[in-house]
C-alpha cells in the first residue's frame, strides 16, 4: 500500500527490500526473501509483462552473456517475447476442460478430492496443481479467474477473469507476479474489510484497517500496474 501511495505523486516507482512472511511457507515459498517491486502509472499488465521479459533478458546478458541457460535440467531461453496463455486456455489445450465455466463438482473431479472447499481454493489449486508445472520456457500465465490471488482489475475482455498474471519456467518455477492494480475505492474497502474479518475477527476490522489509505485512493488512484520479482529466485 505504501508504494501505492507513492504513485498519487511519482508516475515510476520501485523498491528492493528484504520480506518476511509467517503465510504460505511451503516447498515453493521461504519465510525470508528478496523483492524487487516496481509500479507504473497509466499502464497496463501487458505493459509490465513486456517490462519483466526485457529485464530479465538484460540481466542475463549482463551476467552471462547469453540468454540460454541451463536450469534444472532444462535449456531455458528468456530472450523475450516470452510466451503467453490465459488460464482458460491453457486448461483447455491440455485438459480439454473449461475451467471458469465448469461447477465444483467438475473442479473436484479433475483434482481428485472429495472436500468441501470454497472455489477459489478450488480454482487456485487446479491452477497450481495442474498448471503451473506445464511450462518449461518462460511463460506468462495470464487472465487467473476472479477470486484467485491477488484482487486485480476486472478483465473487460474476458468476463470472469482479471488482468493478472504470474511468470513461469522450468515446470512451475515462478519468477514473477504481475497485474494490473484495481484502483476502486469501494471495492478496495470491501476487499480489506472481508480479509481482516477472516484473520482477526469483525470486532477487530477497525483496529487494523488503514482508512488513510482508502481516503486518499477515494481521490483518484491513477490506472497502474505492477511487477514483483523474486531477486532470490531470479
Amino acid at each position: 500500500e505504501f508504494l501505492k501511495r507513492l504513485t498519487l505523486g511519482f508516475d515510476r516507482v520501485y523498491e528492493v527490500a528484504k520480506c518476511f512472511r509467517n503465510s504460505d511457507r511451503s516447498k515453493k515459498h521461504n519465510p525470508e526473501f528478496t523483492m524487487l517491486e516496481f509500479y507504473a502509472t497509466f499502464t497496463t499488465f501487458e505493459d509490465t509483462m513486456r517490462l519483466t521479459e526485457q529485464l530479465i533478458e538484460k540481466v542475463a546478458l549482463e551476467t552471462k552473456r547469453t540468454t540460454r541457460l541451463q536450469f534444472k535440467g532444462y535449456e531455458i531461453d528468456v530472450r523475450s517475447p516470452w510466451r503467453r496463455i490465459s488460464v482458460q486456455d491453457a486448461a483447455r489445450e491440455n485438459y480439454g476442460f473449461d475451467v471458469l465455466n465448469s461447477s465444483n463438482e467438475d473442479l473436484k473431479k479433475i483434482l481428485g478430492v472429495d472436500l468441501d472447499l470454497p472455489r477459489e481454493f478450488l480454482l487456485t489449486r487446479f491452477i497450481e496443481e495442474k498448471l503451473e508445472g506445464l511450462f518449461i520456457q518462460p511463460t506468462f500465465l495470464t487472465y487467473y479467474p476472479s477470486g484467485v490471488g491477488a484482487p486485480d482489475k476486472p478483465s473487460r475482455l474476458y468476463p470472469g477473469t482479471m488482468e493478472h498474471c504470474e511468470a513461469f519456467v522450468a515446470r512451475g518455477f515462478e519468477l514473477a507476479n504481475l497485474g494490473s492494480i484495481n484502483n476502486d475505492p469501494y471495492f478496495l474497502e470491501r476487499h480489506n474489510e472481508n480479509n481482516l474479518i477472516n484473520k482477526f475477527g469483525k470486532e477487530n476490522v477497525e483496529g487494523y484497517l488503514d482508512r488513510d489509505f482508502l481516503y486518499e485512493v477515494g481521490f483518484g488512484l491513477p490506472p497502474l500496474a505492477c511487477s514483483g520479482i523474486g531477486v532470490d529466485r531470479l
